[in-house]
C-alpha cells in the first residue's frame, strides 16, 4: 500500500463522505490512511482528542464526517470485562 498516491482535498473528501454515508466505515477507515486530512478534520479530531474521557481512544488520523454543523470524529470505546458480565478472554 505504501506505493497509493495520496488522495487530497475536496475529492478525498468526497469520496470519504460517501463511504461513511454507506456505512462503510471500514474502506472509509482505509482512505483516511491514505489521504490528507484537511484542516478541519484535524481541528475536529484535536477537538475530540481534548474531550474525551478515558474511556474513548483515537487513531493517529481518526475518521472525520464533518458538516456545516460539526463533525463526527471516530473513536475506539474501551468496555472493561471486569464487571462481570463479559467471560476474559
Amino acid at each position: 500500500m505504501d506505493d497509493l498516491q495520496k488522495i487530497t482535498g475536496e475529492a478525498a473528501q468526497e469520496i470519504r463522505e460517501a463511504l461513511i454515508a454507506a456505512g462503510r466505515y471500514d474502506l472509509a477507515g482505509l482512505l483516511t490512511g491514505h489521504s490528507e486530512p484537511t484542516d478541519d478534520e484535524i481541528l475536529y479530531a484535536n477537538l475530540a482528542r481534548e474531550s474525551s474521557d478515558e474511556y474513548l481512544e483515537f487513531d493517529e488520523q481518526p475518521v472525520v464526517s464533518a458538516s456545516e454543523d460539526g463533525a463526527f470524529v471516530s473513536a475506539w470505546v474501551w468496555v472493561p470485562a471486569s464487571d462481570g458480565r463479559v467471560d476474559a478472554a
